[in-house]
Order: structure tokens, then C-alpha cells, then sequence
């Protein structure tokens, strides 16, 4: 519980980013602006950064973005995403990683003043210099837009290939993607073909799936043909082009696989036993997941051949005889094709000198702990980042254990769960062999 005031004080950049008014030849040009806000957090309240308010033109592509400022408490922004939008100004949001989210204002939208809101999560410590498992709180804040209409010539704006959370700009081989395209002025109504170039053994391939021309507002399909190499990451683009000249391209984005779908089953329960060589005395479960059992988003295996996957496990929640036990660990990266397994004990142990005063010490209490996986793809530059990672969808699970008076004077009952569950940031639930593992431990004896 934070008993501060104000614990921290942290600067949430937020860019608003649209597109200059160019020649009907031309793509819109970047321009940033940027206000800082400054989040108080009294102990458990969610943050509401100041107001902000900018002028954006219809049809324009809009970038929200959270940054931690440095030297502040404030670990990392996990998420950033559009909360609420009750006039319907944005026709297209979509997350580009954990600090934004990339928007499309609504062609059809009026010239008046519009209100949104937007929000995330975002880590802090609770004291200077902490680690591990960093509480985890929301943040939000007001954006008030104001619509002018365009008056410039026109032109057309070719959106991102986005794959999801904190991603580089990708699609899956052998699977497609929607790409919007927005066109505005007297562009609409004229003929553009879209097609993807710079492809080649190292780049990838990918092609315009169905229709490649469009006169108006609309999306084109974007297929993945061929893996993207190691190290050649985001060099494929969309090309549009009018009367054979080249009027706009998008971001550049690859080609690959990432891994989805993990499951864990019990392999054995520990009752007074020790775990291999470990001398310790342990209560509970143990729990493996085989590495190379993970499946891959295009549907082949050998395709996450560069692929690796690391384990993460944060407590959430403490109290009684589990307080100010350490519960948060990483594991080590393990490439996918190269096997591997990760076993989870999921326990409470003791060394064997101990154990009369370990069982004399049992209290009711409870542990509960988020767990999810971490993936590197070095196809399309996703690094090796116990933090910042991509996470596994099909690979977050939630571990608890539970400590309580048995129906017997002396005896205490330990429960665990190793259950799959779709984490805090909407990652989507793995599978667990045997989730529930219970058992009686008696007080001052060995049993």
C-alpha cells in the first residue's frame, strides 16, 4: 500500500501526430507536437494527467504515445490505447506498441471540438532503487480535438502493417493483414494501385492480397509469402502509385513467425521431497513446459527456427505467511526449435535444519503471481528484453497458493493453482495438465 502523498512524479509525453496537407502528388509529410503532463498517484488513485487540446484535420492519422520520463519512479508505460471516444472521431484504432496507439480520424467527421480519452498502464517502484516485480497502476487522461476542415489539394496516406503490442511492423508468413488507406481532397475518386516492392531473399516477399486498387478511404490486404532473414528487418514497403509515378509509401515491416499457444501440465507433486539435488524439503508442484511444443502463428514450426521464448513470473499479490517472500523470477532465453524445457516449482521449502521451525512458523496466507512468456524474433527486430519483449498470445497463466487451517488442530492445508487466465493487458490464457494440486502439511513433524 502506498502511504505517500505523492509517491512520484512522473513527465507522460503524448504526441499528436498528423499529416501536412501536400499536392495531389504527394504523401503527407510528419509533424510532431508535444505537451508534457505530470501524474500524481495517492496511493491507489488512477492518474488524470491535464487536459490537452489540438486541432487535427479529418481523415488524418493521429499517434498517441506515453513515455516515463528518466529519474523519475515510474519503471516503464506498459500500454497506451483509446479509452473512450463518444462522438465517434476515430474510424480506426489500433495498438503499435506498449507507449502508442495509431489512429485514423473519421473522413465524415464535422469541424467542431471533439472529446477523447486515453489511458494505459504503466510500472512504478515502490522504493528508490527497487526491482522485480513492480506494482503495476493505471494512467489517464483527457484529449479535446478540434476539427478543421482540409482545404489543400489532397493526397493519400498508406497506413502500417501492425501485428500487435510492442511490435515492429510485420505480418505472419502465410497469413494476412488489413492495411487502411486514407485519401482526402481531390484524390478521392482517383485510381491508385497499391503493390509491395523491395522484395527479395533477404527482405521477404509479400504481395497485395485481392483488389490492389482503390479510389477512395478503404483498406488493401497485405500477405505474408516469405520469411523475412535475420537482420533485414522493415524493409519491405507499401507503394501507391497514380498513373504509374509513385505517390505514397507506407512504413517499412517484414515478414515472420511468432509463437503462440503454451501449455504446462504437472509433473509431479513434492510432499516433504526434495526437488533433484536440492537438498531443500518442499510442498507442492512442480509443473514443465516443453519449449519445442510451442506453436507457431504460420502455421509452420520450422519458421521459428530463429524464434526464442523466455518465462516471466510477477507477484501481484502477498499477504501472511507469503509477505516479503521473493516470488518475481525470469527465466533464461531458450530458442524454440533448439527444445529446452522450463519447470515451475511451485512451492514452499525449507532446508532440512530448518524444518521444525518452518512447520512451527505456518500461517494462513496467500501468494498470487502473474506468469507469461516473452518472445525475441530477430526476423523482424524484436530484441531480447526480459521488459519490453513482445508477449506470447496463448501463454499467460496465473499462479496462487494458498495457506490455511486444516479441519485438524496442527494441520495447515496448501493449495495450488496453475491455471491458464488472459493477463491485465489482454493477452490470451494458456493451457495447464491437472491445474489444482492440494495437500495437508502437520505442524513439528516430518511427515
Amino acid at each position: 500500500m502506498v502511504t505517500n502523498k505523492v509517491v512520484f512524479r512522473c513527465g507522460l509525453i503524448l504526441l499528436l501526430c498528423w499529416m501536412c496537407l501536400g499536392a495531389a502528388t504527394t504523401a503527407r509529410a510528419a509533424v510532431f507536437d508535444s505537451v508534457t503532463w505530470t501524474i500524481n498517484h495517492p496511493g491507489g488513485a488512477t492518474p488524470n494527467p491535464q487536459n490537452f487540446a489540438k486541432d487535427i484535420t479529418k481523415g488524418q492519422a493521429v499517434e498517441l504515445q506515453g513515455n516515463a520520463e528518466r529519474g523519475t519512479d515510474v519503471v516503464r508505460i506498459i500500454s497506451t490505447a483509446l479509452l473512450a471516444d463518444p462522438n465517434g472521431l476515430i474510424a480506426v484504432s489500433v495498438p503499435g506498441d506498449a507507449k502508442k496507439v495509431v489512429m485514423t480520424t473519421n473522413a465524415n467527421a464535422a469541424a467542431q471540438a471533439y472529446a477523447l480519452k486515453i489511458g494505459g498502464l504503466y510500472e512504478y517502484q515502490t522504493a528508490p532503487g527497487g526491482n522485480g516485480g513492480y506494482p503495476i497502476a493505471p494512467w489517464a487522461g483527457d484529449a479535446n480535438a478540434k476539427v478543421k476542415h482540409n482545404d489543400g489539394d489532397g493526397g493519400i496516406e498508406i497506413g502500417n502493417v501492425v501485428r500487435g503490442v510492442n511490435m515492429p511492423y510485420s505480418v505472419a508468413k502465410n497469413k494476412s493483414c488489413d492495411v487502411q488507406v486514407v485519401f482526402w481532397g481531390n484524390m478521392v475518386g482517383k485510381t491508385v494501385t497499391f503493390s509491395v516492392e523491395e522484395s527479395n531473399a533477404a527482405n521477404g516477399t509479400a504481395s497485395i492480397e485481392g483488389k490492389n486498387t482503390l479510389s477512395g478511404t478503404d483498406t488493401i490486404k497485405v500477405h505474408g509469402d516469405a520469411m523475412t532473414q535475420p537482420g533485414h528487418g522493415g524493409n519491405l514497403v507499401i507503394v501507391g502509385k497514380l498513373n504509374g509515378g509513385e505517390i505514397a509509401r507506407s512504413a517499412g515491416f517484414s515478414v515472420c513467425a511468432h509463437p503462440q499457444n503454451i501449455k504446462y501440465k504437472r509433473f509431479k507433486v513434492l510432499k516433504n521431497s526434495m526437488w533433484d539435488i536440492d537438498p531443500e524439503r518442499r510442498w507442492g508442484a512442480a509443473y514443465v513446459m516443453e519449449v519445442g511444443d510451442v506453436t507457431s502463428d504460420s502455421g509452420m514450426k520450422d519458421d521459428l527456427a530463429n524464434v526464442k521464448i523466455a518465462e516471466v513470473i510477477e507477484t501481484t499479490e502477498q499477504s501472511g505467511w507469503f509477505k516479503d517472500v521473493p516470488e518475481t523470477q525470469v527465466n533464461k532465453w531458450l530458442p524454440i526449435t533448439g527444445g529446452g524445457t522450463i519447470y515451475d516449482l511451485n512451492t514452499i521449502h525449507a532446508p532440512p535444519y530448518l524444518l521444525d521451525s518452518f512447520l512451527s512458523g505456518l500461517k494462513s496466507g496467500k501468494s498470487d503471481s502473474s506468469q507469461y512468456h516473452r518472445f525475441s524474433c530477430p526476423c523482424c527486430g524484436t530484441i531480447e528484453d526480459f521488459r519490453s519483449s513482445p508477449i506470447v498470445e496463448g501463454g499467460c497463466f496465473r499462479i496462487t497458493k494458498t495457506l490455511s487451517p486444516d479441519t485438524l488442530p496442527g494441520w495447515w492445508k496448501l493449495h495450488i493453482r496453475h491455471a491458464g487466465e488472459t493477463n491485465p493487458l489482454g493477452y490470451s490464457p494458456g493451457t495447464v495438465e491437472t491445474a489444482d494440486t492440494e495437500m495437508s502439511i502437520i505442524d513439528h513433524s516430518l511427515e
